[in-house]
């Protein structure tokens, strides 16, 4: 049995405590003096390591082990302060863990329990103390009336979970559904009851209602899961300010007292607006109003999963924990700081699952730490994986120990009404948290009547049957009843009859007076009733089975409008928004657009899926994630199309069930050959088209080439395409609105979900209806109607790829974001149109640019690069007479543009100049009519192969090249194509520290985009002169040049190519020594580099971070910076970068007198440098390995450096001498 030991406070002098340390109630007091083993530095950095660092992993690496290394040492330091200070008391602590462990209790005022007693580590034992024991704090004087609990057969718990922000909200995922699941197999008997909504208001309801049912005393545990926060007066107001300026509120006032002005901090939650009918806004709620409430209703345990909750400030009782403590509370689980969301369901899930074992709370809590402690990974922002030392986190807080008196569990009674099943489904129920709590809100705020609209397949049926069961299972409601119209066509009298026998009521047999009385009972008590795949019910025009006419649909109405405004809840499911249900009891505000799952649940059962079928591992593997991310997004979080597609996977590559959609030659209906339309996604999708009007099925058709979206404004101009075809002459393109409304009626498609896309016309495609559509036209019947299709279709997007490059070209900042945000949303489609045009050999040109536009646009290099490969295998198979003319200059601009450059920009020079080397002699080989289009493409080449000889150093080489094209744009007058060969002959000019040339070049090229009003390009050539005024140190000249950039690239929402500018202006303030200015601006470019995926990009801002940690002595941050970009240079081969970084990490190791190490660093640089003949950077590095010399005239520095230059040990001796003596050889 575990010893009781008690660390008490008695005084506090400064920031000393005198304590007590005593070993069982009957032991003796042994004096201590107790301090904070941490500074208030190395309280910050902890601060930092739990609140800020998880928002920007990818930095700050070193900081955040040596903020993890100031845990290990505070922990070992206080206990060494507790008991080490008495070999007397080690000794009874020794004897005590050896006889069954300890509970440690600490009991004192607030201040004593802002130490980090969590943290207490014995350096002989391999675990810190609370991870084996259990940690709790307690009041100097216990609470004189605890709560008190009546004995009960079973844990009672009650949950809320609030998420004021909906999808908006960081940590969406609750806490709910994983608790409930673990009833299943707990020995111990619980029942969770959940808050719906989850407000203040409600919550105090439903204590209100328990009162009266039962009496205080009834729940043994109050849940609250839901976000919190320690807040000055001044964060508190500036946060309703916030709300108040905002769509969204802040509630302040059912069961709430006034907030007035207070000094210090005080502890609020976050719960749902309770009086809000859109659920859109929150209250914040005081730790006092809760503690009021847990001390009216006698509740001895608060779980709290919130941000902040345990965290202490100061001498006033500020956190969530203490004040809970303080107001009554027996025991409090709360969080020192912010948690994670994983941390949260991973300890709470724990702490639960040992409380259903029968473990007493605080077994159960010191169980749930573990959990944390041996599993550390936890998601930070970007999906970044990091481990986190967050076991110290949860803080418990006792007045007294906790006994629940649980009566003899006598055997329960069987459930006297049917229990809902839990569905069925091939790979689990994943996601849909928020859409739960979206339909609980909206039908317990707006009315007790909704309909969830949704396009086949994504998951309304596996939806209802979910609430279902979860609502059954939670006691939401009571009894459910469910009729699918995909099964029978169920008329208002064979309701009522299964309603009235489930329910056990005396029918008559007279449709009157039974529906009366069922009416009645289920207005008067809450049941669920469910009318699912209602979309049949008007199909009887169509041919649909299981439909109602106009008579029985008017019967089934009435019924409705007759429920509405009682207890019952009404689910109705459709693919359509039901018209003849509205405008009563059915209007807008009653409809839940059920969208797919989000990307987080996609990936999770994509994962599942995965494993199940035994196939790799795609999304890890670099060579396929990237087809493999394109075919999820295809699916559109659509839970049937995923788990049929992606069960391919087990034969195929990502690409090639892509390849095979495309050619609609892939398996996706691999159900039994009994499954109903709601399991099968063929017969899903089969149900809807073939019962479509003939008319509409003759349209739909033209949309097989179409994925994921289409616009309903521009299908006028498809149709002229369409109806130019003479198989097509006769397609009735005029009832194209008709037809949208019967489709969209039928789940085959719907407006898009973003409202500025909808409104602008576009339309949702079901995930696998144009597969289906295109197996259709696999028919050898139809080959001569789809050739037609396809070339309506490519021309068709020829026309909007013209429309779209006009806007992307426009010197309108707003044009230019519109059309590029277009291309992303229609990105599919252009992909399709460009592989028709390949198997056409027709023009690629237009529709290619916009893609390859809008890859250079999102930074998606290596994505070009194998467009571009693709595009050229495509060309090749042409025949070589058609390789002339305009196709010819479009396969030389493939060449250039998507190979050439990409190979460049992602640092493959080798293949660029071959590429280019070959366009160039490919192009000069042509017959081309124009001699001034033949001339400034050629230039155009010419320029290209100038940049990769830039790129490679090769200046001379490089200025030749760029001379060249400049004569040709000369010649013929191309005065605008001039300015980027002066700009990038500027480039030449700068990197050989020709200021002056390159200030001139600059200004010229400047000049003629300011001639053109070419504002956009501008930015970048005042980019280039801020570089060339920060190089002569004209510092306030270069911020103004790389601000005026900034303010272009803003306003063009150019997002990427403003990391570049933010990166040079943290050069601007790390020149001029303001180092937290310079951290920020670098800190900012790095955020946009790591948002694009520009690897390479990443590795000068990591570099200059580690100069301003370098300049400021902090050197671990400094190594850890400089070794993460110098293994991105190695990854890219930039064998020339790497020799800066790798002399910056041997002036690291020279400051901290690691001779050997620094030495090998600085002899690798100088090797690079001779390698690239760089003499000015090369001096410097000379200067550091004279300075190392000089420390310990090892005279192996004297040999090497010989051997290096060719030159002889005196000389070299001289050489390092001098360079050490040099002003300026330390400059970094």
């Amino acid at each position: 049995m575990a010893i009781q030991v008690f660390i008490k406070e008695r005084s506090r002098e400064g920031e000393k405590f005198t304590a007590t340390v005593q070993f069982d109630a009957l032991g003796e007091s042994e004096p201590l003096t107790v301090e904070n083993p941490a500074t208030p530095e190395q309280e910050q950095e902890l601060e930092w390591y739990f609140e800020q660092w998880l928002n920007f992993p990818f930095t700050d690496k070193a900081r955040a082990e040596r903020a993890a290394g100031i845990i290990r040492a505070y922990g070992e330091s206080l206990f060494a302060q507790v008991f080490r200070s008495d070999p007397d008391v080690y000794a009874e602590y020794r004897s005590a863990m050896g006889r069954g462990g300890v509970t440690l209790q600490v009991i004192g005022s607030p201040e004593f329990h802002a130490l980090h007693w969590e943290a207490l580590k014995d350096p002989n034992q391999p675990h810190p103390l609370a991870v084996d024991q259990p940690v709790v704090r307690k009041n100097h004087k216990a609470v004189v009336d605890p709560a008190r609990v009546a004995e009960a057969p079973e844990l009672r718990v009650l949950l809320v979970t609030a998420r004021p922000s909906g999808r908006k909200d960081v940590g969406y995922r609750t806490i709910s559904r994983p608790l409930i699941e673990e009833l299943e197999t707990g020995k111990l008997p619980a029942t969770i009851d959940i808050v719906r909504p989850g407000s203040f208001r409600a919550l105090l309801q439903h204590l209100e209602a328990t009162r009266n049912d039962h009496g205080d005393g009834y729940y043994h545990m109050l849940h609250l899961d839901l976000h919190g926060a320690v807040l000055t007066y001044a964060e508190y107001q500036h946060i309703s300010e916030q709300a108040a300026s905002s769509s969204a509120h802040l509630f302040k006032g059912y069961g709430c007292s006034p907030v007035e002005q207070y000094d210090d901090e005080r502890a609020f939650l976050m719960f749902e607006d309770g009086e809000s009918h859109d659920g859109n806004g929150g209250e914040l709620v005081s730790a006092e109003d809760i503690a009021s409430q847990l001390r009216l209703h006698q509740i001895p345990v608060v779980a709290l999963n919130a941000c902040q909750s345990g965290k202490q400030v100061g001498a006033t009782e500020t956190s969530l924990g203490s004040r809970l403590l303080q107001s009554g509370a027996q025991l409090v689980i709360a969080m020192g700081y912010s948690v994670t969301v994983s941390a949260a369901r991973l300890f709470m899930t724990r702490f639960y699952q040992e409380l259903l074992a029968g473990r007493e709370p605080a077994t159960a809590i010191r169980s749930a730490r573990l959990e944390l402690f041996r599993d550390k990974a936890r998601k930070g922002a970007y999906n970044r994986e990091i481990d986190l030392e967050d076991w110290m986190l949860p803080v418990i807080y006792q007045n007294t120990p906790v006994q629940f008196r649980f009566s003899a569990a006598a055997p329960r009674a069987a459930f006297a009404m049917p229990r809902y099943p839990k569905p069925a489904t091939a790979y689990g129920f994943f996601g849909r948290d928020l859409d739960v709590l979206e339909i609980e809100r909206r039908l317990l705020k707006r009315g007790n009547l909704l309909l969830v609209q949704g396009m086949g397949g994504a998951g309304k049926s596996t939806l209802l049957h979910h609430l279902g069961w979860w609502w059954q299972k939670t006691r939401f409601v009571e009894q459910v009843f469910y009729f699918g119209y995909d099964l029978k066509a169920y008329r208002l009298p064979m309701i009522i009859a299964a309603i009235g026998e489930q329910l056990g009521l005396p029918l008559t047999g007279r449709m009157q007076e039974d529906r009366h009385e069922v009416t009645r009972y289920l207005k008067s008590s809450r049941h669920l009733l469910m009318l699912d795949n209602m979309e049949s019910i008007t199909g009887e025009r169509l041919s649909i089975p299981n439909t109602l006419n106009d008579a029985e649909r008017q019967e089934l109405k009435g019924f409705l409008q007759e429920l509405t405004g009682g207890k019952t809840l009404v689910l109705l499911g459709s693919r359509g928004n039901e018209e003849w249900l509205q405008p009563n009891p059915l209007n807008q505000h009653r409809i839940y657009d059920l969208p797919g799952l989000d990307g987080e649940a996609s990936s999770q059962l994509a994962d599942k899926i995965l494993r199940d079928i035994g196939a790799p591992n795609y999304p890890d593997q670099p060579e396929h994630r990237d087809a493999f991310k394109r075919l999820l997004r295809l699916l559109g979080g659509y839970p049937l199309a995923i788990e049929v597609v992606l069960s391919n996977l087990a034969r195929s590559t990502p690409a090639e069930v892509l390849q095979r959609l495309e050619a609609a030659d892939i398996d996706l209906d691999n159900q039994s050959a009994t499954a109903g339309k709601t399991d099968s996604i063929i017969k899903c999708i089969d149900y809807s088209h073939s019962n479509l009007s003939e008319p509409a099925r003759q349209l739909l058709l033209t949309l097989a080439p179409f994925k994921g979206v289409v616009n309903k404004r521009w299908l006028e101009q498809y149709s002229k395409k369409l109806l130019a075809q003479p198989v097509l002459a006769g397609l009735p393109c005029e009832k194209w609105e008709e037809v949208l409304r019967e489709a969209e009626k039928m789940g085959l498609l719907k407006p898009h979900e973003n409202e500025g896309l909808a409104e602008f016309g576009y339309l949702s495609l079901q995930p696998v209806f144009p597969f289906f559509l295109n197996t259709r036209l696999n028919d050898p019947a139809q080959a001569e109607r789809k050739a037609a299709i396809e070339t309506a279709f490519r021309e068709h997007y020829e026309g909007i790829g013209d429309f779209f490059g006009e806007l992307t070209d426009s010197k309108e900042a707003g044009q230019k974001q519109a059309g590029y945000a277009l291309i992303g949303v229609e990105y599919e489609n252009f992909y399709t149109a460009l592989q028709i045009a390949l198997r056409q050999q027709q023009s690629i040109l237009t529709v290619f640019l916009n893609l390859s536009n809008y890859l250079d646009k999102t930074q998606q290099h290596q994505q070009g690069l194998e467009l571009g490969r693709q595009v050229m295998q495509g060309l090749e198979r042409w025949p070589e007479e058609l390789i002339q003319g305009q196709i010819g200059y479009e396969f030389v601009g493939v060449l250039v543009d998507e190979i050439g450059t990409r190979s460049m920009k992602l640092q493959q020079f080798q293949e660029a100049e071959v590429t280019y080397s070959k366009a160039l002699e490919l192009w000069d080989g042509m017959t081309i009519p124009s001699s001034e289009q033949k001339g400034t493409a050629r230039a155009t080449i010419l320029h290209q192969l100038g940049m990769v000889a830039q790129e490679q150093r090769k200046y001379e080489e490089a200025e030749g090249y760029f001379k060249d094209a400049l004569a040709i744009k000369i010649e013929y007058n191309a005065r605008y194509e001039q300015a980027s060969t002066l700009h990038q002959l500027g480039r030449v000019a700068q990197e050989q520290r020709k200021y002056a040339e390159a200030e001139r070049y600059y200004k010229d090229a400047l000049a003629i985009k300011i001639e053109y009003n070419a504002r956009y390009e501008q930015a970048g050539t005042l980019h280039q002169l801020g570089i060339v005024a920060q190089a002569q140190q004209k510092y306030d000249e270069a911020e103004q040049y790389y601000k005026e950039a900034l303010a272009i690239k803003i306003e063009y929402n150019a997002r990427y190519e403003q990391a570049k500018t933010l990166h040079q202006l943290g050069n601007v303030a790390y020149l001029q020594r303001k180092y937290a200015e310079a951290e920020r601006y670098y800190k900012e470019a790095l955020v946009i580099k790591i948002e694009y995926n520009d690897r390479y990009e990443q590795a000068g801002t990591l570099h200059q971070l580690g100069n301003v940690a370098y300049l400021q002595r902090k050197y671990e941050e400094a190594e850890g910076y400089y070794k993460e970009a110098l293994g991105i240079y190695v990854e890219f081969n930039d064998r020339y970068e790497q020799a800066s970084t790798l002399h910056q990490l041997g002036m690291v190791a020279e400051e901290q007198r690691k001779y050997e190490e620094a030495q090998a660093y600085a002899l690798e640089a100088a090797e690079l440098f001779v390698e690239f003949n760089d003499q000015y950077s090369l001096a410097i590095v000379l200067g550091t390995l004279g300075r190392i010399w000089r420390a310990t005239k090892d005279r192996g520095i004297i040999d090497k450096v010989a051997v290096l230059l060719n030159s002889s040990a005196s000389e070299c001796e001289q050489l390092l001498d001098e360079a050490a003596e040099a002003e300026g050889s330390k400059k970094v």
